[in-house]
C-alpha cells in the first residue's frame, strides 16, 4: 500500500463522485423523466457505471438511456439487428465483425469507446503464477472465434504457447505452432469460465465477466498488453445501418466520448464523512451516527461499493479522505493504490490536495491519531477505560499507526546512540537520518519512551519529535535533547506524575510502529 504514487504527475485524472450498478435482457429500474426521448442500449456484464455519467449529460439534450442487459454475448446483435433495442454497448470491433459476417446483421459501429483487457486468472488452490504452470494443466478459454483468438495471443504473451503469426488477432487452437509448456486448452462460454475455475489451473477472462464474478484485476497473474492503437479489441457502440446517421444517436456518442466518461488511466476519489454529521449533541440521525456521535469507523457503504467498482473495472485510484477523525480503510487499502488523508482542509483545501497529488509538494504530514481496521478493534463506547484505546494503550496491528506518513522518498534510521548530558539530569539522543529517494523531503523523527516495569502503563508515549529537511541522497546526523521531564508518568503509589527511577525503552522512528525497530535501554535514578 502506498500513500503517495509519483504516476500522478503524469497519468489522466478524473473526479469520481458517484455510481450504480445497473437477466435474457432486463431493464436496468430507472425512470424515463416526462418529455424526454427514451434510447434503448444492449449491454453485458455488470461494469455499466459510466452510463450514469452518460445520462447525467444527456439531461441537457432530453435523451434517456436505458440499459437493457442481456447474460451472453450472443444476443446484443440479434437484438439490436431486429429493433428490440436501439444500440448495443458490449463488444469489441473484432467480435462484432466476426458477428456480422457469420450472420448477416445490417449493424454497423458509430464509434470506438474503450479497452477491457482480457486478463488470466488462476486456481489458487492449484498455481500461484505463470511459473507455477506445468505440463497437464488445464487453461480455460472462451469458446467464441475471436476472444478465443484473443485468449490464444494473451497465453503466447506469457510464454505458454507460441501461435502462427499469419493468423493475426485471431487464431485457433489449430493455429498453434508450439507449446512451450504441455497444458491442455478447454474451450468454454465467456460468461462461465469463472464457474468451472475451480477445476482447471486457469483461464482467460473478459473484463466485463470478471468483473461480474468478483474478480480484480490484481486477482490476475497476467495482463493483456493493450498499447496497440490498432489493437481490434476496442469496444464500440453499435447501430443499425439505417440509423448511423441519427441525431439522437450521434448526440448519445458525442456525450459518451467526453472526458467526463473517458477511459482514464486514474481516478481520484474524494469521499469521506462531513462536520455536518460529527459533533457534540447535534440532530444526526444517519447509518453510522447517533446525535453526532460515531456508532461506527466505517467508510459510508456507497462510497465503499464505488471504489471497488472502479479498482474491478482496472483503474487506478487515488482516495482523497475527508474525515475529522480515523476511518477504518481495509477495503480502501486494497482498492485504492494511494490513499491522502485531507481531514476538512478548508477553502484552500483543493489547491493544496492538487498539489500534492500532482508532486508539486512533497507531503510530510504525520498522522496524529491512530486508524484502526474496524469499529471491533475499539472497546464499548461507553467504557471509560484507557484499555486498547490510542496507539499508547493499543495491543492490536494498526491500519495506520500514530504518526504515520509517507512521502515521495523515503528515509533510512541509523542507531541511535544515548550520552548523559555533563552537569545536567538530561539526556542527548543522536541517531543518523538518511534521504535514499532522488528529491528533497523533510522528515518528523519521533522519539517514545515506555517504563519497563509498569505493566500497567503504556505502551509507548511520543516525548519529542524533530523536523529535518534532507536534499536527496542526504545524510545528516540528528541529535534530540530529552530533559528529565521526558522519563515522567502515572505513579500509582504516590498518585502523582513524576519520574520513576528504573528501566526505560527509548524508541525512534518515523512512526509509532517504525520505531519498534530502534531501541535502546537506559536507567534513570
Amino acid at each position: 500500500m502506498k500513500i503517495f504514487s509519483k504516476f500522478l504527475k503524469t497519468s489522466a485524472l478524473v473526479l469520481a463522485t458517484a455510481a450504480t450498478v445497473a437477466h435474457a435482457g432486463w431493464f436496468e429500474s430507472n425512470d424515463v423523466p416526462e418529455g424526454f426521448k427514451e434510447v434503448k442500449v444492449g449491454v453485458v456484464g455488470d461494469y455499466n457505471a459510466h452510463w450514469d455519467t452518460v445520462n447525467e449529460l444527456l439531461k441537457q439534450d432530453k435523451i434517456h438511456v436505458t440499459l437493457v442487459k442481456y447474460s451472453d454475448y450472443a444476443t446484443p446483435n440479434r437484438a439490436l439487428n431486429d429493433g428490440e433495442i436501439d444500440l448495443n454497448a458490449f463488444e469489441h470491433e473484432a467480435y462484432l465483425n466476426n458477428d456480422i459476417d457469420k450472420n448477416g446483421y445490417k449493424i454497423v459501429p458509430l464509434c470506438k469507446t474503450f479497452i477491457a483487457p482480457i486478463r488470466l486468472y488462476n486456481n489458487k488452490d492449484k498455481i500461484k503464477s505463470v511459473k507455477d504452470i506445468k505440463d497437464g494443466d488445464i487453461i480455460g478459454i472462451p469458446s467464441d472465434l475471436t476472444n478465443g483468438g484473443r485468449a490464444l495471443k494473451l497465453l503466447e504473451s506469457a510464454g505458454l504457447i507460441e501461435v502462427d503469426p499469419a493468423k493475426g488477432y485471431v487464431p485457433t487452437k489449430a493455429d498453434i505452432t508450439k507449446y512451450n509448456v504441455k497444458i491442455e486448452i478447454r474451450e468454454a462460454e465467456s460468461g462461465v469460465l469463472f464457474n468451472i475455475l475451480p477445476d482447471i489451473a486457469a483461464a482467460a477472462i473478459n473484463g466485463g465477466n470478471a468483473f461480474s464474478a468478483g474478480l480484480k484485476p490484481s486477482d490476475a497473474i497476467f495482463n493483456e498488453n493493450v498499447q496497440d492503437k490498432d489493437n481490434p479489441y476496442i469496444n464500440v457502440i453499435v447501430a443499425r445501418q439505417q440509423d448511423k446517421d441519427n441525431p439522437v444517436y450521434q448526440t448519445i456518442v458525442k456525450r459518451f466520448l467526453t472526458h467526463e466518461v473517458g477511459d482514464a488511466d486514474v481516478v481520484v476519489f474524494v469521499g469521506g464523512i462531513s462536520p455536518s454529521l460529527e459533533g457534540e449533541e447535534m440532530k444526526v440521525s444517519e447509518p453510522g451516527f447517533k446525535g453526532g456521535d460515531r456508532t461506527d469507523i466505517e467508510l459510508p457503504q456507497a462510497q465503499r461499493k464505488v471504489m471497488e467498482m472502479l479498482h474491478r473495472a482496472g483503474k487506478r485510484v487515488v482516495f482523497v479522505n475527508c474525515s475529522g477523525s480515523a476511518i477504518a480503510m481495509v477495503p480502501e487499502t486494497e482498492n485504492a493504490e494511494s490513499i491522502l488523508q485531507a481531514w476538512y482542509p478548508g477553502e484552500r483545501g483543493g489547491e493544496a490536495v492538487a498539489k500534492v497529488l500532482f508532486g508539486e509538494v512533497n507531503p510530510s504530514g504525520k498522522l496524529p491519531v491512530t486508524f484502526y481496521k474496524s469499529t471491533s478493534d475499539l472497546p464499548d463506547f461507553l467504557d471509560y477505560t484507557m484499555k486498547n484505546r490510542t496507539y499508547r494503550y493499543f495491543k492490536g496491528e494498526a491500519l495506520f499507526p500514530f504518526g504515520h506518513g509517507l512521502s515521495y522518498t523515503s528515509y533510512e534510521y541509523g542507531k541511535p546512540a544515548l550520552k548523559k548530558v555533563k552537569n545536567s539530569s538530561a539526556y542527548s539522543l543522536s541517531f543518523s537520518l538518511s534521504n535514499k529517494g532522488n528529491r528533497e523531503g523533510t522528515e518528523v523523527a519521533q522519539v517514545y519512551i515506555k517504563r519497563m516495569d509498569d505493566a500497567e502503563g503504556p505502551i509507548k508515549t511520543l516525548k519529542a519529535f524533530k523536523r529535518i529537511t534532507l536534499k536527496a541522497g542526504e545524510k545528516q546526523q540528528v541529535t534530540i535533547s530529552l530533559p528529565r521531564q521526558s522519563f515522567e508518568g502515572w505513579d500509582s503509589q504516590t498518585n502523582t506524575m513524576r519520574v520513576v527511577p528504573g528501566k526505560y525503552q527509548i524508541f525512534v522512528g518515523g512512526s509509532s510502529a517504525d520505531a519498534a525497530k530502534n531501541v535502546i535501554e537506559v536507567k534513570v535514578k
